[in-house]
């Protein structure tokens, strides 16, 4: 923005929020416009008209497309993973062939990971082939590193394999397991992970709602790595995060997996 007496003024905004940074840039050019309109109200003859010249450095084009590749990674990858994982296990006691497992001489980590293994390989899979989707074919910008994003892939994989376990250890029924994926997991992804909704936007209450929920740390550390180029220094707090709620939940289901085989 150039003012009347030639200084440069600037605004930045993050576009990678294409909601949220539309909003503020549009309060920032009423604002500058007020201040032109007051500055010709004054009768200066001299007066010279703000020019304001927008420029994104994030998502320069506001493209809501590229807030919906780590959403719908967020969202594929929980519902692969949480779900398919949870209705697996579920299944086998269901059945009773879990009977068979109880009486094997495996240890309980090496049940759960024999278990988990097919779903790490298939949610790898899909979030290749969503980036892929949405790097070829939408044009979403990939300008950090692969090696990190893998590495918060990773992490968000495992975490979501920790909670289908953890759910299959609480549920006794494959219905009941689903139930849970669905409503405690896959709508809260949705609504609450600033997939849809700016979490800035929302009520306080849901904003301390949203900070308790993995997907929501998973879709700012993606957005860092694609859009800004972010390294790893710049985002460790939400791979902690994700990483401490990783432990936590393998933590209570081999807790609870140790509690049935006895």
């Amino acid at each position: 923005m150039v003012s009347p007496d030639g200084a440069n003024i600037q605004f930045i905004a993050d576009a990678s929020e294409a909601n949220t940074a539309q909003i503020l840039v549009n309060y920032a050019q009423g604002i500058v416009s007020d201040y032109a309109a007051e500055i010709n109200l004054k009768g200066s003859v001299h007066a010279i008209p703000v020019t304001i010249e927008a420029r994104m450095f994030y998502n320069p084009g506001l493209k809501g497309v590229f807030m919906s590749v780590p959403g719908i990674m967020a969202m594929i990858l929980i519902l692969v993973s949480a779900m398919m994982t949870s209705i697996s296990i579920t299944r086998e006691k269901e059945y009773g062939s879990m009977e068979v497992l109880l009486i094997s001489p495996l240890r309980p980590w090496q049940i759960i990971l024999g278990k988990v293994a097919p779903y790490i390989i298939l949610s790898f899979i899909n979030a290749v082939s969503i980036l892929a989707v949405g790097i070829l074919v939408f044009k979403v910008p990939m300008e950090g590193s692969w090696l990190l994003l893998s590495l918060v892939n990773l992490i968000y994989i495992m975490l979501s394999l920790s909670l289908g376990i953890f759910i299959s250890s609480i549920s006794k029924t494959q219905m009941v397991a689903m139930f849970i994926s669905l409503f405690a997991l896959l709508l809260p992804t949705i609504l609450l992970s600033g997939f849809i909704y700016p979490i800035e936007n929302m009520p306080v209450p849901l904003q301390w709602l949203c900070s308790v929920l993995p997907p929501r740390y998973y879709v700012q550390s993606v957005k860092s790595v694609m859009f800004k180029a972010d390294n790893i220094m710049l985002i460790w707090k939400e791979l902690l995060i994700m990483s401490g709620f990783l432990v936590a939940f393998l933590l209570l289901s081999i807790k609870n997996f140790k509690i049935r085989l006895s």
